[in-house]
């Protein structure tokens, strides 16, 4: 919310004030599509004189139907299409005689970009012309006149600036939820107001070893050549979205925790209503619940508003006889105070905040051993290309990120020896696979000890991580593996344990652990970071246990969890036990049958910022330990 540009005018809170009234006749107006007025307390109706609008410059909208966007945020360049960038370079050792064009200029096909004088002895030496086998811009220069060259020197850089790619680089986390043919939105720094779509045509196979991110590239047609390779911009990549849904400007949501809401412009008065909020985009916001298209929401002075009908209801409630003094303390049973720290939350603000829970229960939980790895790929199943002459491409067939197969002709190298044509290399693929690394352009001198094109087979990959000394003697290899990573938090994949190191690391006192996965084509690449469970057998008994993921740990504090009853959610402290992939054992805090928060408890931290007093009948904090399950159900009951 662009808060910054309403600023109050000299003494215009107190003229707004002085003008503020709340007819009783219309306390309950703000009634409407089923969503209770109490909700919003004191926001309604607020009825403003015309100079009060003026003072607080006032404007509304109408809610209307729209399409929201679901976007993930990346940063990267402008850079050529590989297919579309040509480097220059001789075929021998000379020296040039004439350089007919500069950085900028156009050339076409044929064109003779610079002449080579041969160092062959003779009368008259030969001259060759080097020429330009593409249409397009001279992006980069090399060369002078007189000057020496060289087999392996690049003289020019011509690029076709018609179609272009921006390469953008994926945080891992976010490597999921994108796909080729997703349309993406570029807003490159250098072009002002100007931004450009284009569809993702390839995204990388494996992530940068030192960024941790997965390249991820877009084609941007050029028409008004805007763009120039090198250019930095800002992507977002285009995931989901909803069509024909109830939107309003972004301006116009107030609230907190989850309580959030609209002033409505009923013309002679406004009042707030409670709203249910979807996908936020960029100016505008889906509204699920409380506001059918035509109702006007105020966009510019709703926090005016808001601050002057809290100051007025503050007013109001210092006039009122008597206040009640709420203790918020109760006593545990150790005999110390523990204030109990909750918020009630309606359904509206619980959907707001993304609230989902799971029950307590008494589970058999997987004994296993946990460690942290990498993604890599089979060493069986990982191919370079390289070529076995000297030469320079003549061209390049592939691309990195394209799906490729045993044989396919991947680039052509043209040899350095004598003869016109002079003879050519192809380069093949060795494997089905992906090409995960591409490390030529067209035209580029290439010599026997460079790696052309990796190549990975991504259907079977190998995690290796560390585990502690300890836990050796626990494993076996064939033992059944989860492995989870934080870029599909909903899923996890299964593996076994294949092979031990043969030597534990002096330092860390860790031997590494390798483990055979089958993902499916495109999820798990090289060099993503994973959480590894080797599973070594069950419990022997049920434990009370709850996910893993309803339990918050803040750096240097207690574990607790968010129970919710009712719409009452307390938070209380909890004594961790066993724990696998996805469950965790409770042996103080809580008793079997707690309904607990899986989903948004982060959110729920800030709205707890106040103790509350507990539901009658609810102790400040449960204990389970060395209950049985009929004892827990009946404290529970």
């Amino acid at each position: 919310m662009k808060r910054a540009e309403l600023r109050w005018p000299t003494a215009g809170l107190g003229m707004v004030l002085l003008l503020l009234a709340v007819p009783s006749s219309r306390a309950h107006e703000g009634e409407q599509h089923g969503t209770p007025a109490a909700t919003v307390g004191s926001l309604g109706p607020i009825t403003l004189s015309d100079e009060a609008k003026l003072i607080l410059g006032i404007e509304s909208e109408e809610a209307d139907l729209g399409t929201i966007e679901d976007t993930v945020t990346c940063y990267g360049s402008v850079e050529p299409m590989p297919g579309r960038v040509y480097w220059a370079s001789p075929r021998f050792p000379g020296r040039a005689t004439k350089v007919n064009f500069d950085s900028g200029q156009h050339v076409k096909v044929g064109d003779v970009l610079v002449e080579i004088e041969s160092r062959h002895v003779a009368a008259s030496p030969v001259v060759v012309p080097l020429t330009s086998r593409i249409d397009g811009t001279v992006t980069e220069r090399n060369v002078s006149v007189g000057q020496p060259v060289e087999p392996d020197s690049v003289l020019y850089r011509i690029s076709d600036l018609s179609t272009l790619y921006v390469k953008c680089n994926l945080f891992e986390i976010d490597a999921g939820l994108v796909r080729a043919g997703q349309t993406a939105r570029i807003f490159p720094e250098a072009a002002g107001d100007w931004k450009f779509d284009g569809p993702i045509v390839l995204i990388g196979g494996a992530l940068d070893e030192t960024t941790r991110t997965l390249p991820v590239w877009i084609k941007v047609e050029n028409t008004a050549r805007l763009l120039r390779p090198g250019m930095r911009a800002r992507v977002d990549l285009i995931t989901g979205r909803a069509v024909d849904v109830v939107v309003v400007p972004s301006d116009a949501i107030l609230g907190a925790s989850g309580n959030l809401f609209v002033f409505l412009d009923k013309g002679a008065y406004y009042v707030g209503v409670p709203v249910g909020v979807g996908r936020r985009g960029e100016a505008y916001v889906e509204i699920t619940d409380g506001l059918v298209p035509g109702d006007r929401v105020v966009t510019r002075g709703a926090y005016q508003i808001q601050f002057a009908a809290s100051a007025n209801a503050e007013k109001r409630s210092r006039n009122t006889s008597g206040t009640q003094d709420i203790s918020t303390d109760s006593q545990a049973e150790d005999g110390e105070t523990d204030p109990v720290l909750g918020v009630r939350l309606s359904e509206l603000a619980q959907r707001n905040l993304g609230v989902e829970v799971e029950t307590a229960d008494f589970r058999l939980l997987h004994r296993s051993t946990q460690c942290f790895g990498m993604v890599e790929p089979l060493p069986a199943n990982l191919h370079h290309s390289s070529t076995r002459i000297a030469g320079r491409v003549t061209g390049v067939h592939v691309l990195e990120g394209e799906i490729v197969e045993r044989g396919q002709l991947l680039a052509e190298i043209e040899t350095r020896q004598v003869g016109e044509p002079p003879p050519t290399v192809d380069i093949r693929a060795t494997l089905d696979g992906v090409v995960t690394k591409r490390h030529v352009f067209f035209g580029e001198p290439v010599s026997a000890d460079k790696s052309l094109f990796t190549i990975a087979r991504l259907d079977r990959l190998l995690v290796k991580c560390h585990v502690p000394e300890p836990q050796v003697p626990t494993l076996t290899p064939g033992q059944a593996v989860n492995i989870y990573s934080a870029a599909y938090p909903d899923q996890s994949f299964s593996g076994s344990l294949a092979y031990l190191g043969g030597e534990v690391d002096e330092n860390t006192r860790t031997l590494p652990a390798y483990i055979l996965v089958d993902a499916p084509q495109g999820k798990l690449r090289p060099n993503m970071r994973v959480e590894v469970y080797i599973i070594i057998g069950k419990s022997d008994d049920e434990l009370v246990a709850i996910p893993r993921s309803a339990v918050a740990a803040p750096e240097g504090g207690e574990a607790f969890v968010f129970v919710r009853s009712g719409d009452f959610f307390t938070r209380k402290r909890v004594q961790l036990g066993r724990r696998d992939a996805r469950y965790v054992e409770v042996r103080d805090g809580i008793l079997p049958g707690d309904v607990v928060v899986t989903q948004g408890n982060h959110a729920l931290q800030f709205a707890t910022n106040s103790p509350v007093v507990p539901e009658p009948g609810k102790p400040p904090l449960a204990r389970t330990s060395g209950a049985t399950k009929e004892q827990g159900r009946r404290a529970h009951e």
